[in-house]
């Protein structure tokens, strides 16, 4: 019997025997082959099967899908409208996807090149500290990029040269709208895109205040601006041809509108390198932590600390930056952002934040939900990352360094008294055995691990153990999709640069091996040391220029050593 003439049930069952990539194959033998191999209904079970954490998988088993016994397609629901597709290309694409990230070597690139300007593109500085062993130096962190990336949206928000100012790029459609942010006049600190809503944080170029002989304040603000994709849109499944634009790419046009606009500091901050702040914002709350060196003649006072949360509330055209003196600032009752919570010194310290003459904060965070529509009022925490190294050096380093590497998230209330969140790992308080208590993340190296718990390891409550998840290699940055289980990072340890992928859940059933070189998202990816695949070496200085990459399972975002950014698609 020939075997494409089984029962469906069967062939299927038959069929799942094979890899991805040979079921791929396998479509060539004949076309009687293709016809049976480019089933939709089959190309969906086995999307289901081989591909069950992808962003495809995921959004399939979230989707209606309805059999049309007329026509014998399958149609997909989406929000209220029909869209069909084409599910023996989307399983293409996933076999296609997984090949390249199994051998960590990327389908194709693309540069992008950006403004140079370090007069208007200035990043908020890092701590002065390093790290220094046996008379070899290495950085210990490094500045917050002046372009961001939402993998949510595979929107990339970045300073184009020639003048057309900052641009936010569809990585997936190639469409590109310019945001409305002008640059004349104002020197950019840091840009974040979360949650559909863009944060620019600037500063005007000229300062206003002198503090010094030496330093003048500059006014600081935040402008936020609500990005939203207009029309339909269905992920990543393709459209109809009808839907689709004249190149074939589904249509996507993009509304980037302004939302409102604060000040960060209510006197300014200068723009040299001792006053530093840190950022974080959601859909609903922004939260900034801001410190400052002491300034007094008699050298008798601390560093001056603030953390601030504003609740973003509703869109107001008012903007501070146009109104220095506050003559036309609007009722609270109107709407725009309005602080909700503000520490200083003391109160920091009472809830154990404070951080002195050696700083050792890494980052601020916010959890995913800070809004209680019941209440109709905030909730969640605020989180603050800290860590501190063996190896640390410099002005602002410890004098007590842990005994290899400590990493630390506080999570106060945005609003209230408490309770306080604190999770730590690798402090000077182990008992002498493996540093960190959760142990290694590499494949095979764990059990009892499921989706739920990689999940929860990209909560900001947890302390970022990833930071040492392979000393003494300091993990620079990486790129983790806890839902599909794909993990890039950049590992650093002096004078050794390793970037390396893998890829955790299972492939499928237990038991089903993946033939054919390929891998699938749940699969171990084994590497020369049967854990890990290396990207090669040209991919750091094409990636790691900066000291940070992001992205999802089908991109890599980074910038090279020049400062273009470097776009890797699986």
């Amino acid at each position: 019997m020939n075997l494409l003439d089984l029962p469906y049930t069967l062939f299927l069952e038959i069929i799942t025997y094979l890899s991805a990539t040979d079921t791929i194959r396998c479509r060539r033998i004949s076309t009687q082959a293709h016809q049976a191999l480019t089933r939709q209904d089959l190309s969906i079970s086995l999307i289901l099967t081989h591909f069950p954490r992808s962003l495809e998988g995921r959004l399939l088993r979230d989707l209606h899908v309805r059999e049309d016994t007329q026509s014998g397609s399958r149609t997909v629901i989406l929000g209220g409208g029909v869209s069909v597709v084409d599910w023996a290309a989307v399983f293409a694409r996933l076999a296609r996807r997984y090949v390249h990230l199994g051998a960590a070597t990327p389908w194709r690139s693309l540069k992008l090149e950006t403004l140079r300007d370090a007069v208007r593109l200035r990043p908020v500085a890092i701590w002065d500290r390093f790290l220094r062993l046996d008379g070899r130096t290495a950085p210990f962190s490094h500045c917050d990029p002046v372009w961001t990336y939402d993998p949510a949206e595979t929107l990339l928000v970045y300073p184009a040269p020639d003048g057309l100012g900052y641009q936010a790029r569809d990585l997936e459609t190639g469409e590109q709208v310019a945001v409305p942010f002008d640059l004349e006049g104002k020197v950019v600190r840091r840009v974040r895109l979360r949650d559909g809503v863009l944060v620019v944080e600037w500063c005007e170029e000229e300062g206003y205040h002198a503090l010094s002989e030496m330093e003048r304040a500059h006014r600081h603000y935040a402008t936020a601006y609500d990005v939203r994709r207009r029309g339909q849109r269905d992920g990543v499944l393709p459209l109809r041809s009808e839907e689709s634009g004249s190149n074939g790419r589904s249509l996507s046009m993009w509304d980037i509108t302004f939302r409102s606009e604060w000040k960060i500091h209510y006197l300014g901050l200068p723009l040299g390198d001792h006053d530093r702040f840190f950022s974080t914002h959601n859909a609903t709350h922004y939260a900034v932590y801001i410190w400052q060196p002491r300034r007094s003649a008699w050298g008798d006072d601390g560093p001056l600390e603030r953390l601030i949360i504003w609740e973003l509330g509703k869109p107001s055209a008012y903007r501070p930056s146009r109104d220095p003196a506050e003559q036309h600032r609007p009722s609270p009752e109107l709407g725009g952002p309005r602080v909700i919570r503000r520490l200083v010194n003391h109160e920091l310290e009472a809830w154990g934040i404070r951080q002195s003459d050696t700083p050792s904060l890494r980052g601020l965070f916010l959890d995913g939900c800070t809004w209680d529509g019941h209440t109709n009022s905030a909730c969640g925490h605020v989180f603050l990352h800290e860590e501190d190294h063996r190896w640390s050096s410099g002005p602002q380093c410890s004098p007590n360094p842990p005994r290899l590497h400590s990493v630390k998230s506080t999570g106060i209330p945005l609003q209230g008294d408490g309770p306080r969140w604190v999770d730590d790992c690798g402090g000077s308080g182990d008992d002498g055995m493996g540093f960190c208590w959760r142990g290694p993340r590499r494949p095979g190296k764990r059990s009892g691990e499921d989706v739920a718990g990689e999940g929860r390891e990209s909560w900001p409550g947890r302390a970022p153990c990833w930071r040492h998840d392979d000393f003494p290699y300091l993990t620079v940055s990486e790129m983790f999709d806890p839902a599909a289980g794909v993990r890039i990072s950049a590992r650093h340890c002096f004078m050794l640069e390793t970037l390396s992928v893998h890829v955790r859940p299972k492939l499928r059933v237990a038991g089903a091996d993946w033939g054919g070189g390929c891998v699938g998202p749940g699969t171990r990816i084994e590497g020369p040391d049967g854990d890990e695949v290396q990207f090669g070496d040209e991919w750091w200085c094409e990636l790691l220029g900066k000291g940070f990459i992001c992205g999802d399972e089908r991109w890599i975002v980074g910038t090279d050593e020049e400062g273009d950014i470097t776009v890797l698609q699986f």
